[in-house]
Parts: structure tokens; sequence; C-alpha cells
């Protein structure tokens, strides 16, 4: 599996198979994530792989009731108005994604292995990261997904483009008020510029600090995300060729 194929199939997988992970594989993953940059290349990380069934045995009911105190606390508000309007695609959507993590919790000692990492003298935990998330890669690209694994590439590419498909139905399903403002219309520049539009829409999110807050976290995961890509893409044999930094 080349990178791009790691970059474009690496989700969020919660239901896998048992088989045992080979050795040369856990080494392959530990190897791709301390290749990661970290903050002033301290490299104040340390990692641990777990696939012994005793100890995994021992963390699965630490993991339930981790996870059972998640759903009685900060998502508890959120699971019951679900519940109360399941046919919300907003709501059924947190409703699977609640299942899916909760089969996780159940099946835990099932999981053929499981990477901890750890980080020195950083309580922000930004260090870790990129390394956690170069495991990820390689991990995808050693064992692949389950769409990958049984079907091949170039159907996980099909079913990724479908799934866009998907989103936008989800998104054409929200229900918003769409009853014009109450504002009378701009009109000369303001009506060709759009000022108005972004002003307004800059009252609305500091009256909301959850919107805020929401709309900084994207565009935070989305520039880290970005900066991984490219030291990814300039990582591989040729990147250079993309560009020369001078």
């Amino acid at each position: 599996m080349d990178v791009y194929e790691a970059l474009y199939t690496t989700r969020a997988m919660r239901r896998c198979k048992p088989d045992p992970i080979p050795i040369e594989v856990q080494r392959r993953i530990l190897d791709a994530a301390i290749r990661a940059p970290s903050g002033g290349n301290t490299q104040n990380w340390r990692f641990m792989l777990v696939d012994d069934g005793d100890v995994k045995a021992q963390l699965g009911p630490i993991y339930r009731s981790c996870i059972a105190q998640l759903w009685e606390t900060i998502y508890k508000d959120r699971l019951v108005a679900a519940a109360a309007d399941p046919g919300d695609p907003e709501m059924a959507q947190l409703l699977r994604i609640q299942r899916s993590a909760q089969h996780l919790a159940d099946h835990f000692e099932e999981y053929p292995l499981l990477l901890f990492s750890f980080v020195q003298f950083d309580p922000t935990g930004g260090s870790i990261f990129p390394a956690t998330w170069s495991a990820m890669l390689a991990l995808g690209a050693s064992i692949g997904g389950l769409v990958t694994a049984l079907a091949g590439r170039n159907v996980a590419f099909v079913v990724n483009a479908l799934s866009f498909f998907a989103s936008a139905y989800f998104i054409g399903q929200t229900r918003y008020d769409a009853r014009p403002a109450a504002a009378p219309k701009p009109k000369g520049i303001l009506a060709l510029t759009g000022v108005t539009d972004l002003i307004e829409g800059v009252r609305y999110v500091r009256q909301r600090s959850h919107v805020a807050a929401l709309m900084f976290v994207k565009a935070g995961w989305g520039l880290a995300g970005g900066v991984l890509l490219l030291l990814t893409i300039f990582g591989q044999p040729g990147g250079a060729s993309l560009g020369t930094v001078r």
C-alpha cells in the first residue's frame, strides 16, 4: 500500500478481526512512529504495544468503566436528546457512533494489538499526535482497512467516493430556519461585497461560544492534517521533486 492509499483509507475503525499482528509488523509500526516530527526534535515519546491476552483481560473492564462514565457525563445530554428524536439525521448519526464505540468496549479483549502513546514534558500532548498518526498510517499500510483488505484498493476508493454522496444526503436533510432576516436589504456597495452578511455571521458566532469553539477546532484540525499530509508526501522517495526550499 502506498502513502496515498494509506492516507485516503485510514479511518476510525472499531470492528476488527482478532487475527494476531506479526512481530515484524509491530516493529514497522513503531519504526514509522519514531520518524515523526516533534517539538525541538526532542523525541520525548514512549510507546507500548500490548498483545498479551491476560493483560488485555485486565484492561477491558477499566476501559468499559471509563466509557460508561463518558456516556453518563460529557455525552449524557446529547444521547438523551438523540434517544428522544432518533429520526433526526444528526441524532441518528450520534447513536450510530455510540453503538460503534460501545462495540469496541464490549469486544475490547478481542482486539489483536493495543498501542499506547506517551509523551514526556509536554502537558499539551502536541508532540505525540504526529507520531501516533504515523503509527496509524503504518498500521493501515501494513494490514489495511477492512474494505481494502477484503475487496482491494479500487473498491475502497469507490466506497470512499460514495460516502460523499451519503454526506450530501444528510446535509440536505438538515433542518434550519429559512425565514428571511428582519433587517432591511443592504444596498449599494454592501450588497455587492457581502460585507453585511460577513458582519452578521461574526456577530452570530460571537453570541454563541460553542459555535466559535467548533469553528476553531475544525480549522485547527484541518491545518494540522494538512501539515502532516505534506510532511508525509515530502518524505516519500521523489518527494523533493514537488518543490525546493531555498
